[in-house]
Order: C-alpha cells, then structure tokens, then sequence
C-alpha cells in the first residue's frame, strides 16, 4: 500500500501504462476437440463393457482388481476388530493362524474396540447377564453394573376393589360410599365454579349472577336498538311499525300515528283530484252525448209530419187518427221534432219566463174549422200552433200586432231599469239614501 497520495498515483499510472499481465507471454492454449472426444467414446463398447484396444483393457482390469483387493482388506481388518475374536459357528479362533503369538499366556495382548460391540450389559439372545452367559472366559468377562429397579406403578382402574355385580365395596363399604359422595359433592362445585353456565338449560347456576347479566343483555339490546334508529335515514323513523304494535295491535304513538294518516292523505288528494277531474270529464261527455242525442231530432225539419198529422188519417188503411180503439182509431206517435219559434216565444225566452211548449193538435174534418178557431189556437199555445194559410191572414196580423207591443213594453221596461240604477249610483255617490 503506497504511503502517500502521490505514490499511489504513480502505482497506479505504472499499472496502467507499464505493467504487462503475466498470460500475454504463455502460448496458445489447446482445448478438447470434437475429433477426440468422438474417438475416445468409440474406442469403448457399452454393450459389452470392454475397451477395443487389448492393452487397454488389462490395464484396466489390473487397476479394478488392485482397489477391490484394497477394500476387501480394509473391511476385513474392520470386521476382525469389531466382531468377536471366534467364529460363532464354528466356535475357531480367529487369530491362531494370523498371530500364533497372541494366545502365547506370556505375552497377552488384548484387541480392544475403540467402540462398544453393544449397548446393553445382557445377552439378547437368552436375556442372561455377561457373568453368566458370555463368549470370554469366566474370569475375563464383563462385570455388569447393579441397577435398582424402579418401583412399577400401577393404575389405579386395574386395582379392583369394587364388586359390580352387588355394587358394594369389598372393605369398608359404608365408610367408601361416604367419601364418594362427598368427593362428588366437592367436585360438583369446583365443576360449578370453573364453568358457571349450564348449557341445558341455557342459565348461570347463580341467580344473582343470571340476573346480572340479564340486565347487560338487556341492556345491550336497548343499545344496539337505539344505535340502529340513530343510524337509520329519517325516511324510516317515520315507519307505521314504530308507532304501532302489528301483534297486539296497539297504538304505542297516537301523534306519529295522527302524523303517518296526514301525510298518507296528503299524498293521496293527487288522486282524489284525478278522480275528480275523470268525473267531471265523464259527466261532460254525457252531457255532450245527451245534447248529441236532443239536437238530432232537431236537425229534421218538422214540416215533414205536420202534412200526415194536417191530413187527419192514414192514406193507406183510411183510419182516422185517434186514441179510441172502439171506433178503430189508429195512433198517432207524437214526433220528437220541434218546430221553428216565434218572436214570441223567443222574446219570453229571452226575459226568462216559461215558454210553452210546441202542441200538436188533430185537425178537424174540413167544415168545422175557421179563422175564429185558429185564432183561439193560437192564443192557448202561444203562437206555435199549426195554422192553414188560406184562412187566418187576419190572425196572423193581430198576433203580430201583439208581440210589436210585447216588445215595445220589454224595451220601456229595460230603459226605467237602467235609469233606476244610475240614479242611485248617483244618490250613492253624494252620500244621499236612494
């Protein structure tokens, strides 16, 4: 590491321009190729598991079976010093043909294991101690170690001092049965104490506790009762079920319920006026089919059956027209058409008073008629009877003289009206009585 800023600058400007990498001056590296590694996959068949080329191949074998002789060997010397120095079957020694000398009481030599041949201090064949069952001679084997046993427990269901047949204890009976009952007793409580609710009957076995947490029920309910009216629109506070009982059918409300039934008609006098107006118009409609129906005969001219009724009977049977039927007179149906008025009767129209109404009468046979009866005719019915021309010319005049006059007395009358009521508009105005 430079000591300076200085020398490192020049380190560094000395690696940049000076220094040459090692690897520029080795030559060219030859890599695998495909030529020979094609060539070394030839030159061995899978099938067979062999190398063509004969040298090749015991070379080979030669290399196998140094290494399996190696291991081989190594397992074997594993095997001698780990298992028992004897054959099991055959009961030979195993280290008399190898070392002679081992078994020479001169010179023992004992081959330990570095690890235990087992984890018990018994034979698990026979189940016996190493002191009494054991390959070693008597005086070299095992010593194992005294443990005492620990005490066997045993549950206290299999200790059967309860007869169930005759349900007694098989001592001290009474004294038992005592104890049961309060060891019951005891255990009831302290099942009642850990866990207060019965879920039968869906109560606390305390009264004062259930009556406590009835009141927080309650008292919860009330609320989340109120929370839900608060939090409803005010659309819904005004709902029939809050002012009235559906079950009992009582009125918890009477005002809310006064509001609800304004309010309900209120929105139904809509409908009223619909109904109304419908009414009316159907009313309307009568009327107009009424007055259709009335000015229909109206539209037919009545000269069509004064001729027949002037006639006095039928062309074709050559009956009189009557109401007799013992002479045989035939009936003669009063038309529905209305003749023209008169200036008479327009002007009684006119000034409101009773207008009597067109009659229609049976002409008499042809000498019995005359202008005195036409006259009297037209006096009774106010002008509208039928008259034959040829013969009240001077009737006609006189009774034209007459509504000349009516009309001359209605336009006096009109004028004194209308002077009376200026004249006490005047009276009015000056303060005067009229």
């Amino acid at each position: 590491m430079a000591a300076s800023w200085a020398e490192e600058v020049q380190d560094y400007q000395h690696d940049r321009r000076v220094k040459v990498h090692p690897d520029l001056f080795k030559g060219r590296t030859v890599g695998y190729v495909r030529g020979e590694n094609s060539k070394r996959e030839r030159s061995y068949n899978p099938l067979l598991g062999r190398f063509l080329d004969q040298h090749r191949e015991r070379e080979q074998q030669d290399f196998e079976e140094k290494v399996k002789k190696n291991y081989l060997n190594m397992a074997r010397d594993i095997q001698l010093r780990k298992e028992a120095p004897y054959d099991l079957i055959t009961h030979e020694r195993k280290f008399e043909a190898l070392v002679p000398e081992a078994l020479d009481p001169a010179k023992p030599k004992e081959l330990k294991c570095p690890v235990p041949d087992t984890a018990v201090d018994y034979n698990i064949i026979s189940n016996l101690r190493f002191d009494a069952h054991h390959w070693a001679h008597p005086q070299k084997r095992p010593i194992p170690k005294d443990r005492v046993p620990k005490a066997r427990m045993v549950p206290a269901l299999l200790h059967k001092d309860f007869n169930i047949l005759t349900n007694r204890y098989l001592e001290h009976h009474e004294e038992k049965v005592e104890r049961d009952r309060e060891l019951n007793l005891l255990e009831a409580a302290e099942k009642m104490r850990q866990q207060p609710f019965n879920p039968l009957s869906q109560k606390f076995c305390d009264a004062r506790l259930e009556e406590r947490m009835r009141a927080c029920q309650d008292a919860l309910t009330t609320e989340v009762k109120l929370r839900n009216e608060e939090a409803q629109p005010l659309s819904y506070r005004g709902n029939i079920t809050n002012c009235y009982d559906m079950l009992s059918h009582q009125v918890k409300d009477p005002e809310l319920m006064d509001y609800i039934k304004q309010s309900e008609g209120g929105r139904k006098v809509r409908y009223k006026t619909r109904v109304r107006f419908e009414e009316d118009v159907r009313h309307a409609d009568v009327k107009q089919e009424d007055r259709v129906k009335r000015m229909k005969p109206l539209q037919i001219a009545h000269e069509r059956f004064t001729t027949e009724m002037e006639r006095g009977y039928d062309i074709l049977t050559n009956q009189d027209f009557g109401h007799r039927k013992e002479k045989h007179e035939k009936f003669l149906h009063t038309p529905r058409t209305k003749p023209l008025l008169t200036p008479w009767q327009k002007v009684l129209e006119q000034t409101g008073e009773a207008v009597a109404g067109p009659c229609v009468r049976i002409p008499k046979p042809t000498g019995v008629s005359g202008a005195r009866d036409d006259l009297n005719l037209l006096q009774n019915t106010g002008g509208c009877g039928v008259l034959r021309s040829s013969r009240c010319s001077h009737a006609r005049s006189e009774a034209h003289g007459a509504m000349t006059r009516a009309l001359e007395a209605i336009r006096s009358l009109r004028g004194a009206k209308a002077s009376c009521k200026q004249r006490s508009a005047e009276f009015a105005e000056f303060g005067m009585p009229s």
